[in-house]
């Protein structure tokens, strides 16, 4: 882990394999159509493969998951992400997953039921610059892969801040070489 400062923004960031880079603080539509460049299984199964068994750990204790958070992931797509958070929070506490695309809800919200953890997640239409939760409601906000596909990724930043109670953790994971933003 390494520390680092943006703006003020930016506490500090994890480089995972693959060039995943984490960042973390402590504290819009989306404008890409995922299913135009791959199948939505391939999205699940690239995230398998990148988030494997011996990384969860470190990623958990990374992003402050523990049971009893409230947790939003912004750009949610398929819900992979969110199941894996989720999985985290042994049973307690919530993540909602908040995406613009409706198909990708249906899809999450599927595979958390067959997953069986329907009773931890929710899915909501949203947009990751104006989303639609009051200010300080969750514990901690997190998104994978969103900020290297927005315009203005630290418009969303803002807004994952604003909605983060005090004290608690917005962190994002992103493809450092496919981000013009972080690269």
């Amino acid at each position: 882990m390494a520390a680092s400062q943006s703006g003020g923004l930016i506490e500090s960031f994890l480089c995972f394999p693959h060039n995943i880079v984490m960042i973390s603080m402590v504290i819009g539509k989306d404008e890409f159509d995922w299913q135009r460049v791959q199948s939505v299984e391939d999205l699940e199964l690239g995230r398998e493969y990148l988030f494997r068994p011996e990384f969860v750990p470190l990623l958990y204790s990374y992003l402050g998951v523990r049971p009893g958070l409230t947790v939003a992931d912004i750009g949610c797509g398929t819900g992979s992400f969110s199941r894996l958070v989720a999985r985290g929070l042994r049973g307690k506490g919530k993540v909602i997953g908040v995406d613009s695309d409706q198909t990708l809800l249906r899809i999450a919200g599927n595979r958390a039921e067959q997953e069986g953890l329907s009773e931890l997640l929710e899915f909501k239409c949203g947009d990751a610059y104006s989303l639609p939760f009051g200010d300080e409601t969750f514990d901690a906000t997190t998104s994978h892969t969103l900020l290297g596909i927005l315009r203005d990724p630290t418009k969303c930043i803002i807004e994952k801040k604003r909605v983060t109670k005090q004290g608690g953790i917005v962190s994002a994971g992103f493809d450092k070489k496919k981000s013009p933003h972080f690269s």
